[in-house]
Formats: C-alpha cells, structure tokens, sequence
C-alpha cells in the first residue's frame, strides 16, 4: 500500500505510531485535478495537478491531538505535533476512534471518467457552445469552470481500521450565462456528475436565458401560492434544515429541533442515504470509517434523527448516522451524504395563478435558528392565463418551517440538485409567502 508516496509507506508511518503507544487514526487522501477556465466563450487554459496529504489524530488521556502536513516524509514530526497538542488539550472527552464494521458495496463513480482527457473537455465545452447559439447566437459563456477530480481516501486507525476508497467527479460550474443586449440578461448555472457530462443540459440553459426577456415589475406585497423549484429548495434546505439537523449544532444549543417534533406537513418524508449507488453523495465508509447508511430523517413531517459523527453520537447517546466528513487538515465535521425528499403525484410547474421561483439569492442571510427569511427571486415567473411572464426586483419572504407546513401539493420532479450536490428533491407549491415587489 504504496501509492501515496514513493518514499514512504503507510506501513512504515503506522510503526512508528505504534512505538508511541498511543491511540491513533491516520487519514491520507491522494488526488488528481484537471481543470479549465473558460472567458467569454474561449478556453482560457486547462490545468493538472496532484496533491497527497497526511493527518493524524491521537487521544492521550482521554484527549483528542490533529496534526496535518502534505510532506510524507516530514510524518514523524507531524505524529510528535499530535502527540503534543493532546498532552496540552483541555478539549471534550472523545469517543473512541471507529471500529472495524463491513459497509455496503456502493457504486460512487463511473470508472470512464478516470481517463476523460485535456481533448475530451475541450471538445465537451465546444459541443455546449454549439448548443447554447443554436438557441441564440449572441448567448455567452461569460465564466465558467469545467473540473474533474480523482481522490483516493484511506482511514488507519489503532482499532483495526484499514479502508481505502476511491472517488471520482466532474463538474461544469458556468458564473455568469449572458446575453448581451440593452437589458443584460444573466444567469448561473452547471452541472456535477459522477458520469461524464455530456452537452444535452446546455439546451435547457439557453431556454432558461431566453425566457428572462421582457421582465416586467411587480408592486407593492402580494400574497399567492409560489413554485419553489427543487433548486431553490435545495438553497433553502443547505441553509436551513441542514444546519438544524446537524448534531454538533444540537450539542452548542443553537438548534431548537428535537426527535419527535412535527416540524413539516406529514406528506413530508426524507432520508439521508449514503448508500445509493451512483449517488453524488455516496460513501462505503465516512471519514472517520463508519460505515454509509440509510438514515429516516423526517417521517411523515416528524423528525426521526439528527445527522452524527463518532463524537456527537457518544456525547449526546444517539445512533452514529455515519456522516462524518473531513479534509486532509480539518478534524471531522458533519454533513448529509444524498438528502432524498419523496417526490409527489402532480406536474405542478405549470400550476396557474402563482409565482414561480426557479432561483433565489441571499440564502445565506435565513436565520437558522427561527427559519426567518426574505430573499431575492432572481429567477421567477408570474403563471397566468397558461403564461409564465419573468418578474423582476422581487423579494419573497416568509417562515421555513411555516412554508413547511403549508405545503399545497409536492411536484413528482425528483431530481439532483445542481445548486447542492447530494439533494434530491422535488419541486414544492406552497402557500403564506409574501411576494415583495419593487
């Protein structure tokens, strides 16, 4: 097991933990980067690179110590610094490091991306150029980013632990879509996959473009039912929900959840799902080396579980959902690995007699404590009379989990978010928004 250094093995690293007698959990991740930029529609430049890095985490007297570096031959003295920092923490009694549990086998990539080369992007990005002017010739990529990303992940720890993962992605994140004119028109958009992206979204984007000409104002407060697209759900929920079912918010007190609450309309069922194959969040193992799973977080609108880690499951009694997180120099944190909402029966994207958000702006100002928010709809449509007419200078405001609880009808769009890697949700109809025109 020598791939991630030519001069140093993980075994010869291992040894000399061992001779400290300690408790120890080694982390070492390998990746491998392709990366271009694009500049008002030219490819600006496509880059390569390679990093590995080591961490190492160790409990002295019940003491938790990290030290990290991306020398590998520099990893005495990183697993002394560890040592080091225990004997000095006055940090939380820690839970015990994982302990060797069999995961469930999970598709996470397709293996054809390993091998996507310089030519291939650029051919990718010259076919979406091609789509995106067929619609109209003066649509622009104004900045975008195509990356694609290879990591190999490996957990050691002193209970036996000894897992190695790989993880491949590629994304197509576009800034700023832009059709020149008097009127600027401009959007954000892209895709993540763990397949290689082929150009068929661009033709939806160019409509998506297209359809915000001829914005006309809305005055004053109005109060009717609003389309929340899945990808202004997944805004929401990353802002929102995310941070309140997290159980390290839950151990600082600054979530206000509890197991049991009814906190969404009881059609509401959602899971935390590690375990999908193919799913942008999947996982055999977390980073600490639990393994993935399938987690009931809100059961007919009831919240059935926080997400854990190792330590917030010890510290709080609760099952460790296994979605434990990390870099290479961060200790482990916690987040959802595929956050699935059950899709609904109806269309409802063409419901009449609403407002129709496809993107909003400024999720990140949403108290996450009272689920408060007012928001720009940088990206809606009045629905009227079998029209969408796009609306600008408009702010939605309201109450998450009032929203929540006022969920007129659940769209049977299920899909992958772009806006949040890892959701999938449908679209939601939903009444007691206030509409804030200019």
């Amino acid at each position: 097991m020598n791939k991630y250094s030519e001069s140093v093995s993980i075994e010869r690293i291992e040894s000399y933990a061992r001779k400290k007698d300690i408790e120890y959990e080694f982390y070492l991740v390998n990746s491998n980067d392709k990366e271009c930029d694009i500049f008002n529609d030219n490819i600006d430049y496509v880059t390569s690179g390679r990093q590995e890095g080591f961490s190492i985490r160790t409990i002295v007297d019940g003491n938790i110590g990290m030290a990290s570096t991306n020398n590998l031959i520099k990893y005495k003295e990183c697993i002394d610094s560890a040592v080091k920092i225990a004997n000095i923490s006055k940090q939380d009694q820690f839970s015990p490091f994982s302990y060797p549990k069999k995961g469930t086998k999970v598709k996470t990539f397709d293996k054809s991306l390993i091998d996507i080369s310089s030519e291939d992007i650029h051919n990718l990005i010259e076919e979406i150029k091609h789509n995106l002017k067929d619609k109209d010739k003066n649509i622009r990529i104004s900045k975008g980013c195509f990356t694609k990303s290879f990591s190999t992940r490996t957990i050691i720890n002193s209970n036996g632990v000894d897992i190695s993962e790989d993880f491949c992605s590629n994304s197509l994140n576009i800034e700023s879509l832009t059709l020149p004119g008097t009127d600027t028109l401009s959007i954000e958009t892209g895709v993540v996959s763990n397949k290689p992206i082929t150009p068929d979204s661009a033709n939806g984007w160019a409509e998506r473009l297209l359809s915000l000409k001829n914005k006309q104002a809305m005055n004053g407060v109005n109060s009717m039912p609003v389309i929340l697209h899945r990808e202004a759900l997944a805004q929401i929920f990353a802002a929102v929900l995310e941070p309140s079912i997290n159980a390290e918010r839950i151990i600082e007190k600054k979530s206000k959840l509890n197991i049991g609450d009814a906190i969404c309309d009881e059609r509401i069922n959602i899971v935390d799902d590690a375990t999908i194959d193919m799913g942008l969040g999947s996982y055999n193992y977390d980073g600490e080396g639990t393994p993935g799973k399938r987690t009931d977080i809100i059961n007919k609108g009831e919240l059935k579980s926080f997400l854990h880690n190792n330590y917030s499951s010890a510290k709080l009694d609760m099952e460790n959902t296994g979605n434990a997180w990390r870099s290479m120099s961060t200790k482990p944190y916690i987040e959802s690995s595929n956050l699935v909402m059950q899709g609904g029966n109806k269309d409802i994207l063409d419901t009449e007699n609403c407002l129709f958000v496809r993107e909003i702006m400024g999720a990140h100002t949403i108290d996450k404590s009272s689920g408060t928010f007012s928001l720009g709809a940088v990206e809606s449509f009045l629905v009227k009379d079998g029209k969408r007419t796009a609306v600008k200078d408009t702010m939605i405001a309201g109450n998450f989990y009032q929203m929540m609880k006022s969920i007129i009808e659940i769209g049977n769009d299920q899909k992958s978010c772009y806006s949040s890697s890892g959701y999938y949700l449908p679209s939601i109809l939903v009444d007691g928004i206030n509409i804030i025109g200019q």
